[in-house]
């Protein structure tokens, strides 16, 4: 109840600045859906896990398809050491690093996220939806999913996902 009430004052407090100090309304109003479209996504998926709770079992399948989009995405990028220039990826070229402290001969695959360390985050988040799936139902799509959104960490080269994989991984073995 209390991350409800703060995230429907926080909603409620943006939209009342915005229509009544934003000299660009409509701007300042895009911007606040945006910062909102997370609580916004899960409380439709509360609303839809609380009326078709026997149904909720095939957003996993939806999950999965999501990280097996990413994964081949990230593998054909990974191959041909760029981006393939899909209209899916928002994005046309390579990307390299170039910091000083990275490698910067391998290209960090992006999917369609445009930025390699979002997409190592993301699946960071499916790999923490999928691993308890695995364990408890023992099923290979469930270990497959893992198994995808592990190779897409790696592939990212973020060393933040790779550091959030290592406390995952010692908490699931915990």
């Amino acid at each position: 109840k209390i991350i409800a009430l703060s995230v429907s004052g926080f909603i409620l407090i943006g939209l009342g600045v915005s229509l009544k100090y934003s000299p660009y309304i409509l701007v300042s109003l895009l911007w606040l859906v945006q910062y909102s479209q997370l609580f916004i996504l899960a409380w439709f998926l509360f609303y839809f896990w609380k009326t078709h709770s026997r149904s909720f079992s095939s957003i996993y399948a939806v999950l999965s398809v999501t990280l097996g989009l990413q994964f081949f995405l990230s593998m054909w990028q990974f191959v041909h050491q760029a981006n393939t220039g899909l209209p899916l990826e928002n994005s046309i070229g390579s990307g390299f690093a170039t910091g000083l402290d990275e490698n910067n001969a391998i290209h960090r695959v992006t999917g369609t996220l445009m930025f390699h360390n979002e997409l190592g985050f993301v699946s960071l988040i499916y790999l923490c939806l999928f691993i308890p799936l695995a364990i408890k139902y023992d099923r290979r799509i469930y270990w497959v999913s893992c198994l995808m959104g592990v190779v897409i960490i790696l592939l990212t080269q973020s060393r933040s996902a790779w550091l959030a994989l290592g406390v995952l991984t010692l908490f699931t073995f915990k």
